[in-house]
C-alpha cells in the first residue's frame, strides 16, 4: 500500500480519495517514505495513500514542507 509523486504537495485531493473506507497510512509511514515519494518512487496506490493520509494530517503537511526546505 505505497505511490510516488512530485512536489510540490498538492493542496487539494479529490474528495472520494479522502472518503475512501480504508485505514490511512500512520504519519510514521508516511515519514518513512518521504524520499520516494520525493523521488517519484512509489507506485500509483501507494503516492494515493501518501496524499490521502496529506489531506487528512496538517501535521505531516508541514513536516513536509519543513523537510523540503531543509534537503534544498
Amino acid at each position: 500500500m505505497w505511490l510516488s509523486s512530485r512536489w510540490p504537495v498538492p493542496l487539494r485531493v479529490e474528495p472520494e480519495v479522502v472518503l475512501s473506507t480504508d485505514p490511512y497510512i500512520t504519519c510514521q509511514e508516511l515519514i518513512d517514505f518521504i524520499d520516494s515519494y520525493r523521488d517519484n518512487e512509489l507506485t500509483a496506490e501507494q503516492r494515493s495513500e501518501f496524499e490521502r493520509h496529506l489531506a487528512v494530517c496538517p501535521s505531516c503537511v508541514a513536516y513536509l514542507k519543513t523537510y523540503e526546505q531543509t534537503i534544498f
